[in-house]
């Protein structure tokens, strides 16, 4: 819906009348040389570009100058003239696109600040225009708004980062009419609600979204998005938009399911409908990863709707591209948050559905191999585990799915079925139980392990773990906090699934390969267990044998480091160590932190190696 298209009221001032008619004709000369309109009889391009360039100043005499300062009181003769001008402008682009109309782009670029200060007065928040009558159209000025802006960042690319910079205002303009694009189209709808019926329908409220979240697709992705190389002046221009737009976190994600929410009552357009989509969700993707825009939580209600404008893409062909930027969007989201919460909503919300629904797409095989990563690898916690069974109680059948080189649903259903054996075997058999160790190192014990709550130590009776506390445990316990003092992002079941995965991958499946690690570490030096003290008072032995768990890509197995690190004061000497034990680290994802820590229980050295038993 073009600002100038939109029907249009005769100037009843002769002045604005015979204005009016000069723009519309420029316009009219202008599209003559689109290839819009054909040319007049005896006319052909060189005439009518020379009529263009002779007749230019004339014809956009009423933008010549900026609009006057203050409140201006509506006068629909003015927008009706400001608005044919903008109209002219974009198809004035059109032609300097064009090598053989290149000679217009000087012309459109000497009026470019009177078109942006006649844009910014258009702006619905700023209260440049005052309305007695109420006969205001906010639809026609916003697309006037959108056919300036657009314009410029898609017409003349090689001027638009310059122009962003030497008119900062227009990135705050751009924040605040996507922020607050909902509420304006709303207020279109309501004013053409009482005027009189228009053929084209909401598709035309449609065309509007399109616009406003395109300028600032476009804007952040010359200024904010890295895959373009921003320079630091371009993130310091994004970053102070923000800021002057009230962009925040809690803002953003407000806003999220309302954008979101909103786009599902408009009629698509055909030919926006896609684009809008596409582009709402890549634009979310891109600005939740966003330095500045980092939440503490993300709010529940958060993820739901964009799964279900994600579901709402996939019914249509056309719109298959906005399905997997939404599945990009909750990617991002789980890759910001600070615990593996959002990805159990996600989950119970039906991810793992759009990621199989976008893999049967056959026309464009989507990218989503970091969401699947993500799903695969979160089964080695038993909180995402558990969210996957409720949602997928029969998860799709794979003996009959080839694998693929990257990662894909398949992955995920077998990364699912793997630690879902391993899940149901600790629950059952509680091994676990009677193979971690007590911290309390006096006894007597009963070898039935219980963990405390900060996830640091094990007990096996409330005595020992009071004997323990006044002993030790005390100075370092951080129960209030949770486990390891995440607040929450780990739980004690998770925490003991992971150290069942832990020792079982120690013990068993990696334990040749552990061996012969040690074995070559211990090549070309002394053993990591120095001879045992014989004076009471002397240091406790000066270096331990560790394996590095790691959980952040465990499809559909674990993976180990070993390396030997020192034990002396400060340096982590494990709880148990003593010469004959090996402590167990596990490092995993959880969100955006990537968490390192040691497990709460040893092995056995002579598990390792039997050779070098203790004499």
């Amino acid at each position: 819906m073009g600002c100038s298209d939109h029907h249009h009221k005769h100037c009843s001032d002769p002045h604005h009348h015979r204005n009016y008619d000069d723009v519309r004709a420029m316009r009219h000369l202008i599209e003559q040389l689109s290839g819009d309109q054909p040319f007049e009889p005896g006319e052909n391009y060189a005439s009518v570009l020379e009529k263009v360039k002779l007749g230019f100043d004339h014809a956009f005499r009423a933008v010549a100058r900026d609009p006057p300062p203050g409140t201006n009181i509506y006068n629909s003769n003015h927008i009706n003239i400001v608005c044919q001008t903008f109209g002219a402008f974009e198809r004035g682009w059109a032609v300097a696109e064009r090598p053989e109309g290149q000679s217009l782009a000087p012309l459109l670029r000497r009026i470019t600040p009177r078109m942006i200060a006649w844009a910014t007065l258009f702006h619905p928040e700023r209260g440049q225009i005052v309305d007695p009558t109420g006969t205001r159209e906010t639809g026609r000025e916003l697309a006037g708004i959108i056919q300036v802006y657009l314009t410029l960042l898609e017409s003349d690319m090689a001027h638009a980062k310059p122009l962003l910079h030497a008119h900062p205002d227009i990135v705050v303009q751009a924040l605040e009419l996507w922020l607050g694009f909902p509420r304006y189209i709303a207020r279109a709808q309501a004013e053409e609600a009482r005027g009189p019926p228009r053929p084209k329908g909401s598709s035309d409220f449609f065309n509007l979204a399109f616009g406003l979240v395109g300028i600032l697709f476009y804007i952040q992705s010359m200024l904010a998005y890295e895959g373009n190389e921003p320079t630091a002046a371009d993130r310091a221009l994004f970053r102070r938009s923000l800021q002057k737009a009230g962009v925040t976190e809690r803002v953003l994600y407000r806003q999220i399911p309302v954008q979101t929410d909103f786009l599902s009552t408009l009629n698509m357009s055909p030919i926006a409908g896609p684009q809008t989509w596409t582009k709402h969700f890549a634009l979310l993707a891109t600005l939740v990863k966003h330095a500045d825009l980092q939440p503490s939580k993300i709010p529940p209600a958060v993820i739901p709707f964009v799964l279900a404008g994600a579901q709402t893409c996939l019914r249509t062909p056309d719109t298959h591209a906005g399905a997997f930027w939404a599945a990009q969007l909750v990617e991002n989201m789980c890759a910001v948050a600070r615990s593996n919460h959002t990805l159990v909503r996600a989950i119970a919300g039906g991810v793992f559905d759009v990621l199989c629904a976008l893999d049967r797409v056959a026309d464009v095989l989507y990218d989503c191999r970091a969401l699947a990563r993500r799903l695969a690898a979160g089964m080695a916690h038993a909180r995402v585990l558990r969210a996957f069974r409720r949602r997928h109680p029969r998860p799709p059948a794979i003996h009959n799915i080839p694998p693929r080189q990257e990662l894909f649903w398949r992955d995920v259903v077998q990364a699912y079925q793997a630690y879902t054996r391993r899940y149901n075997i600790h629950r059952k058999s509680e091994e676990w139980r009677g193979c971690l160790a007590c911290y309390n190192l006096r006894g007597p014990h009963n070898r039935s392990a219980k963990v405390c709550p900060c996830g640091d130590a094990m007990f096996c009776s409330g005595s020992c773990q009071r004997m323990h506390w006044e002993e030790r445990h005390r100075e370092t316990c951080c129960a209030r906090n949770g486990v390891w003092g995440l607040n929450g992002a780990l739980s004690v079941v998770d925490l003991i699934f992971i150290c069942s995965l832990a020792r079982e991958h120690v013990t068993r499946s990696a334990r040749r390969r552990i061996a012969a690690e040690m074995a070559r570490l211990l090549k070309g030096r002394s053993s990591p267990r120095p001879e045992r003290s014989t004076q009471q008072g002397e240091p406790a032995p000066r270096e331990q044998f560790v394996v590095l768990c790691d959980l952040t890509d465990a499809i559909p197995n674990l993976r180990e480091k070993v390396y030997i690190r020192g034990a002396g004061e400060g340096e982590g000497a494990h709880p148990l160590f003593s010469p004959h034990v090996v402590a167990v680290e596990v490092v995993m994802n959880l969100g955006r932190r990537r968490v390192q820590h040691v497990l709460p229980f040893v092995v056995a050295m002579d598990i390792f190696l039997p050779e070098q038993r203790k004499p």
